[in-house]
């Protein structure tokens, strides 16, 4: 990890060892896999080597390949054309356009500043984001108060959007009989773990992105519903990018999950912009700026 050298004090990532124990508590497999998404620990070969050894992180985290592909996903498949042309020019259609809507929070439920609203969900994770979810959801078992150097409001207001994301996509009546679960919530960074801006830990950290999976009435992995999840959302208005990703992490084969990023929200709410970007992860690397079905989809969770 990080450490000053001995020459003038400034600080290096290079030939840093990493001491299990010292830097961070010893970790279960599914925290090291979450503390693959730091750029920073990922490209830390003692820490990997730790880990391999320790029995957290499969071989394949570092020698995976990522597996074949089986579809890929395609805009607009769920709108089509309108057919406005008769007789001897029936070719002639109207492709709808229409402008993206401004997103509108809640004012019983959204963290503004300053406000009783915030307040709330300052003193725990409880407090609902919306009438049905609340920020615990979100948390992995923290509390909001044990985020440090971390600014709560943002936290908040961004969970804030991903829970009426999850909200809309519980509510849809093609997905009824399964449930979308959170997987990889709000990112805690130890003590003396060094932050990279910008990287996928950053993001989890403020609730910019959040991981989730589908679950069938049986409490069974979904994959290929939690594709038509992904294919629903890439059209959706109020997400910044959508994300099919796949790890080798673990041992056991490939991980599948679909994190949804939403845009800074401590500015102006009317303001903000949704890219509805999309791509496909393979072991924390974009592979792909589309959304890809990748072949991990055993013979029962396919289509039905």
């Amino acid at each position: 990890m990080v450490a000053p050298t001995k020459n003038d004090g400034k600080k290096t990532t290079e030939d840093v060892p990493y001491v299990q124990g010292a830097q961070f508590p010893t970790l279960t497999a599914k925290q090291a896999a979450t503390k693959m998404w730091n750029s920073k620990l990922r490209s830390n070969g003692k820490f990997l080597q730790t880990q391999i050894m320790e029995g957290n992180l499969g071989e394949n985290a570092v020698t995976g390949s990522a597996p074949s592909i089986k579809a890929i996903a395609t805009r607009g498949a769920r709108t089509g054309f309108t057919p406005l042309g008769t007789g001897g020019n029936p070719s002639k259609t109207f492709k709808p356009n229409p402008q993206l809507p401004t997103f509108i929070p809640h004012p019983d439920y959204y963290p503004d500043y300053d406000t009783s609203v915030m307040s709330r969900y300052d003193r725990g994770a409880d407090n609902n984001l919306t009438r049905r979810i609340a920020m615990g959801a979100f948390m992995g078992g923290n509390s909001i108060g044990s985020l440090k150097d971390v600014d709560h409001t943002e936290i908040a207001r961004n969970l804030h959007m991903q829970a009426q994301i999850l909200d809309a996509i519980r509510m849809r009546p093609e997905f009824n009989g399964y449930m979308l679960d959170v997987d990889e919530g709000v990112y805690k960074y130890e003590k003396l773990e060094e932050k990279q801006e910008g990287d996928m830990a950053d993001f989890l950290s403020k609730g910019r992105t959040v991981g989730y999976k589908m679950y069938d009435y049986n409490g069974d992995e979904s994959i290929y519903k939690l594709w038509e999840v992904a294919q629903y959302l890439q059209d959706f208005p109020f997400t910044e990018k959508v994300m099919m990703e796949y790890n080798t992490w673990n041992e056991g084969g490939a991980q599948t999950r679909l994190f949804v990023g939403v845009p800074d929200m401590r500015g102006d709410i009317h303001g903000a912009n949704f890219k509805r970007q999309t791509e496909t992860i393979f072991n924390g690397s974009p592979i792909s700026g589309s959304l890809m079905l990748c072949d991990v989809i055993k013979e029962d969770n396919g289509p039905s």
